[in-house]
């Protein structure tokens, strides 16, 4: 009896002094120890485990309703190195270790510095961890040749020059990317799209939230670098916490990161081995292996396991490939991420340019894609890639080039799922991408940030306004603010959902009705639709001429018309005859209007009655016939 009162005194003890060790750390939390929940914020006694889950921890770490807070100090060797290597450069490779004819930056080297975060009504303290800067054509020094400040891009590793045990956000980040608002005179581009995607349910987005930014060099007064957004590092932290939320089923897959690069362009198009392989120096690959990168084993298994995803995908089709793309991928996160992507207007992305996404292979094999670096978006243009992408078709957003793309959406099943994605994007009824929903984010954003938004301690010559999406690669004359967001004129959200809903659910097209006939589609619409100002198209001829093989059209001189057609006339009932080799379901076409002289016009969208109206994103001059 003695003995079993002993052992109960025991455990009792135990149990106190545990809890007395958790309350200690708890207590810690503004000095550098653990915060209140168990996990370590950095410094001190790290032994304590996380009593919260992981993705409740990163949540917190990414909250973007509060505004975070980090500090950097650098000794003056410390900034001289982090400059220093921002401004190293070395001879281009390709993958097989050629060399190239121009210099790149080495992005590999890191410094050090120590660093304080504050989120909340906590604080975040570890000394030494590793920093360098970051980007691909945004890359620069956070100094310029004069010795003035300039914001510029920054990757934190907290575990680069320490134990992994001690330096960790909640033990569940290990790193932290710190982006400045290049080219986003809103604030919001970026911050607002990864918000979507977490709102929509696409789990494999990384984090985004607001970071005021202060660096600290030797004996200098404290600067502020500016508004900075904070972003989740997507590394092995990032598959162990998907893994813990079931969106993954390991962490121990291979993940790749996919970019246009010197050597091609990330559209699974190709096998080269040229392709893949790990950054180095003086080479940043296509595909660049970012777990089980370290062992030439592993790394050689995981190029194999993409290069026969890429070969599938090519080789199979039908009924084949329909089976194997639904064992081998996430077809259905892939579908969602996509029409998120579309609906933000990201032209930089896997569809258009064939870049900036991340490729997870889980440990059962099954692909994943992440999305990725989004500050090209919510209507930012660029002349060479895509013009006014309020109003672009989400349908033929991107190019054939794009085979992942091209081919799931030839699945007619496939197809219907990503319309119904992008139509419950655009709904009113729901609060997604609506010009009420997306004003009531940024105006909440706002309220946290403008304060902040000071620039007169870097250079910061790209910040002009904070309502419109900036127009940084417009060479055109286009004006500053291309779109809107805050105001009703050319808003950047309605006239995209407008595109979307234009899209998958169309209006009525011009055809009154059409039959097929052996080998031809005969068509019958209503002339009376357009205004001629007052007089009948009987009146000026009995032919209506179609200019161009469909979309494809011709020169504007009426000699050089490639394709004719004619429209027979019978009481006031028009008809057209073609081939169905030519009438294609989705076919454009605009007529043209002769009445025996030079006055001849072409007839377009704009001579539309009010009541046979196309949406404002179909243009005024194209098509006047859809099938």
């Amino acid at each position: 009896m003695k003995q079993t009162f002993r052992f109960l005194l025991f455990i009792m003890l135990v149990g106190i002094l545990s809890g007395c060790t958790v309350l200690s750390s708890g207590s810690s939390a503004n000095n550098g120890g653990s915060d209140n929940n168990g996990g370590s914020a950095g410094g001190g006694d790290n032994k304590e485990k996380r009593t919260i889950s992981r993705t409740a921890a990163l949540n917190a770490l990414y909250d973007n309703t509060t505004l975070g807070e980090v500090h950097l100090t650098f000794t003056d060797e410390q900034w001289n190195t982090l400059v220093s290597n921002s401004n190293k450069k070395v001879t281009a490779t390709d993958g097989n270790g050629n060399t190239k004819s121009w210099t790149v930056y080495d992005k590999t080297l890191y410094s050090s510095c120590d660093f304080v975060y504050k989120k909340g009504d906590k604080t975040y303290t570890m000394s030494n961890i590793g920093i360098k800067n970051r980007g691909n054509t945004s890359f620069r020094a956070p100094q310029n040749s004069s010795g003035d400040y300039q914001q510029a891009h920054f990757k934190l590793k907290f575990n680069k020059n320490v134990d992994d045990t001690e330096h960790h956000l909640e033990r569940a980040a290990k790193a932290m990317n710190l982006k400045y608002m290049l080219s986003d005179a809103s604030y919001v581009q970026e911050v607002y799209c990864y918000d979507l995607f977490k709102r929509f349910g696409v789990l494999t987005a990384p984090r985004c939230s607001y970071s005021k930014l202060y660096i600290k060099v030797g004996s200098k007064d404290e600067a502020y670098f500016g508004m900075y957004k904070s972003i989740e590092s997507i590394d092995k932290q990032y598959l162990k916490e998907r893994v813990a939320a079931g969106v993954f089923k390991g962490d121990d897959g291979n993940l790749w990161k996919c970019l246009y690069q010197s050597d091609g362009r990330a559209d699974m198009n190709s096998t080269s081995s040229i392709l893949f392989g790990v950054d180095t120096a003086s080479h940043t690959p296509v595909y660049s292996l970012k777990t089980n990168e370290d062992d030439e084993t592993t790394k050689a298994k995981a190029i194999t396991q993409f290069k026969t995803f890429i070969s599938n995908l090519k080789s199979k089709s039908g009924d084949e490939f329909k089976s194997w793309i639904a064992s081998a991928f996430d077809v259905d996160g892939f579908l969602k991420a996509l029409a998120v992507d579309v609906a933000c207007g990201m032209w930089d992305d896997i569809w258009r340019n064939f870049n900036n996404y991340y490729f997870y292979f889980d440990t059962d094999g099954k692909a994943h894609f992440v999305p990725y670096d989004y500050d090209n978006s919510l209507g930012a243009p660029n002349d060479g890639l895509m013009q006014h992408p309020a109003e672009q078709n989400p349908l033929e957003w991107g190019t054939d080039n794009a085979v992942l793309v091209k081919k799931i959406l030839d699945v007619d099943e496939y197809l219907t799922k990503y319309k119904q994605y992008l139509a419950d994007l655009a709904s009113d009824d729901k609060e997604y991408l609506t010009l009420s929903a997306s004003q009531s984010r940024i105006n909440a954003w706002y309220a946290l940030i403008e304060q902040y938004c000071d620039t007169s301690t870097y250079d910061a010559d790209w910040h002009a306004s904070k309502d419109g999406a900036s127009d940084w690669s417009m060479t055109k004359g286009k004006p500053s603010s291309l779109y809107n967001f805050l105001t009703d004129e050319n808003n950047y959200f309605t006239l995209r959902c407008d595109a979307i809903n234009d899209a998958v659910n169309p209006p009525s097209v011009d055809v009154v009705g059409y039959e097929e006939s052996g080998d031809d589609v005969i068509f019958t619409f209503d002339p009376d639709m357009y205004d001629l100002g007052g007089i009948s198209m009987a009146e000026h001829t009995d032919d209506l001429y179609i200019k161009g093989e469909f979309n494809v059209w011709g020169n504007s001189s009426w000699d050089d018309v490639k394709v004719i057609y004619h429209f027979i006339q019978s009481d006031n009932v028009w008809t057209l005859t073609l081939s169905n080799n030519y009438a294609q379901q989705g076919v454009q076409f605009k007529y043209w209007l002769d009445d025996g002289s030079d006055d001849g016009k072409w007839i377009g969208a704009k001579e539309r009655k009010d009541e046979y109206a196309l949406p404002a994103s179909y243009g005024t001059d194209n098509f006047i016939l859809q099938y």
